[in-house]
């Protein structure tokens, strides 16, 4: 692919992340559709149950503070528990007790993923916005940015009620430059799995961190 050509298959992805990550909504037609290599998802051994796998965990009430084209919503999580959250369209996050790292010594950014962290014991407050791509796929932001201890569960489950298509599906990482990568790729902890979701499908994967995500293909 020419250097023109990835340009091109980029400047679309960077409009919607910034539009992401401001205050505004945003609306199917400002988010990103894919990326440019990816690593297929894998469909999964066993029928998911989130709610058999990960009902021990806390339910995390949220507070919706706008309700358009893009769905905002607020929580608050106590990071010494984890929590079982339920977002947007029916999205799950699932997050381990001792998970997330203090924001304040850990760092963030892909050369600190890998390592360990004093963890955080303080409460949290996330703002998650939920949205359609263009090509009708579910996505997700989370703020603020923080990264988990490696090993630690964090679990990104979208229901997509419309999957057809599996080839190519995978949920790509978006950064704050508008770079979208599959970090399945190269760290099987992230590979990108799908099961049954009655209708549809879950697709999910493991998190080190939080940012945005999009189920792509």
């Amino acid at each position: 692919m020419s250097t023109r050509a990835f340009r091109q298959l980029l400047a679309p992805v960077l409009v919607a992340l910034l539009a992401a990550c401001s205050d505004k909504a945003l609306s199917p037609t400002e988010v990103m559709t894919g990326t440019a290599t990816s690593n297929p998802a894998v469909l999964a051994a066993d029928f998911v149950d989130i709610t058999q796998q990960f009902g021990w965990l806390p339910k995390i009430a949220l507070t919706t503070v706008q309700k358009k084209d893009t769905v905002v919503q607020t929580f608050t999580l106590d990071p010494k528990a984890g929590g079982l959250v339920t977002f947007g369209s029916g999205h799950r996050l699932v997050i381990y007790p001792w998970a997330i790292c203090d924001p304040k010594s850990s760092g963030y950014g892909p050369t600190t993923w890998l390592n360990n962290c004093i963890q955080a014991t303080t409460a949290i407050k996330f703002t998650i916005r939920s949205f359609t791509t263009k090509a009708g796929r579910p996505g997700t932001s989370v703020m603020p940015n923080v990264r988990f201890e490696p090993g630690s569960l964090v679990r990104l489950y979208f229901h997509d009620a419309k999957l057809t298509t599996f080839g190519k599906v995978h949920i790509p990482w978006c950064d704050s430059a508008g770079v979208c990568v599959d970090e399945g790729k190269s760290d099987t902890w992230q590979q990108t799995y799908y099961a049954p979701g009655n209708p549809g499908y879950w697709v999910y994967r493991n998190l080190r961190h939080f940012s945005s995500y999009i189920v792509a293909y």
